[in-house]
């Protein structure tokens, strides 16, 4: 092996340690802290925040209305979350009763609705899907937790749940 090769090798190493070094400082540095909620009111089938509503409840796949699956309510029962309970008819005239109007879009878990609270909040409520395998409640409880606990200036703040 020539020295010239083992330079570029030597060399490269070390460019690449120094990297790994600074690139696992900025993520240690950066890194988002975790909130702990400081009280635990009960969580219901909705959950709101400011610039998003979300809308879980008796809503199912195809829009119509149906019950809650025992999994999911037992789920969201035993969650405890900061937020603010609301009822379904709250979040129906928020929205104009889910008026096509209102639909800015459609995410993972269905579609999604702008609105208006009664104290002016302007709110954007999500809908679940229903689907037979359930997948898409434990998916959605878990993004409702992580929105109650986290908090950044790019994300929604929770404000909310229904039923």
């Amino acid at each position: 092996l020539s020295k010239g090769f083992i330079a570029i090798v030597a060399v490269s190493v070390f460019v690449a340690f120094v990297l790994c070094t600074a690139a696992a400082y900025v993520m240690f540095k950066f890194r988002v802290h975790v909130s702990q909620p400081t009280s635990t009111p009960r969580l219901s089938h909705c959950s709101l925040t400011k610039a998003s509503v979300t809308a879980t409840g008796s809503l199912i796949g195809d829009g119509g209305i149906g019950s809650v699956s025992s999994l999911f309510e037992s789920s969201i029962a035993a969650y405890t979350v900061s937020a603010k309970t609301f009822s379904m008819n709250d979040v129906e005239k928020a929205t104009d009763n889910f008026h096509a109007s209102r639909i800015l879009g459609e995410g993972g878990f269905g579609l999604v609705y702008s609105g208006v609270l009664g104290d002016g909040t302007k709110v954007a409520v999500k809908v679940l899907k229903r689907r037979e395998d359930h997948q898409g409640d434990r998916e959605f409880l878990a993004e409702v937790e992580m929105l109650s606990r986290l908090h950044h200036r790019n994300l929604v703040k929770l404000i909310g749940i229904c039923a």
